[in-house]
């Protein structure tokens, strides 16, 4: 739930963004909400699902977070090509709202928890949160996003 309070307050302050630096920002906060979301959800949805029909049912799953990766940036595009970018803005927050609300009435099954997590070391603090071998991959992934927003604002100016 915390994620889509983050996500939602983050949808809420892209109308108050004066510079390239607070969009940056926004987008930042954005970004962990968005992720944090997703990841939880990929969780949930893999343990909800049946051993029987895991396959089938992570397969539509990712179907369905595909269709909204190609179907987002058009609808996004169209929005603010037709409405500006307040309407796209506008339709950003107000969605993210609706998520909000639909996630409060999302009940989880207590068995969900995994093994892993109920045995978590918590005299590690937060080093037993992370997985040290996997950091460089994310890191990578991070480096080539930001010469992609390089690139692409270079091509806006």
């Amino acid at each position: 739930m915390t994620a889509f309070l983050i996500v939602c307050r983050s949808s809420f302050l892209y109308f108050i963004m004066q510079s390239i630096t607070t969009l940056l920002i926004v987008r930042f906060f954005h970004g962990i909400g968005f992720g944090m979301a997703t990841t939880a959800t990929r969780v949930i949805v893999a343990d909800l699902i049946p051993e029987s029909r895991k396959g089938e049912g992570m397969g539509y799953y990712g179907l369905t977070l595909n269709f909204g990766m190609v179907v987002g940036p058009f609808l996004g595009l169209t929005i603010m090509h037709h409405g500006g970018v307040n309407q796209l803005f506008f339709i950003n927050a107000l969605l993210a709202l609706v998520a909000l609300i639909v996630g409060l009435f999302v009940r989880i099954p207590k068995n969900t928890v995994t093994h892993e997590v109920k045995n978590l070391d918590s005299s590690k603090g937060i080093k037993a949160l992370f997985e040290g071998s996997a950091i460089p991959v994310p890191l990578i992934s991070g480096f080539f996003a930001l010469v992609n927003f390089e690139i692409f604002y270079r091509g806006m100016v």
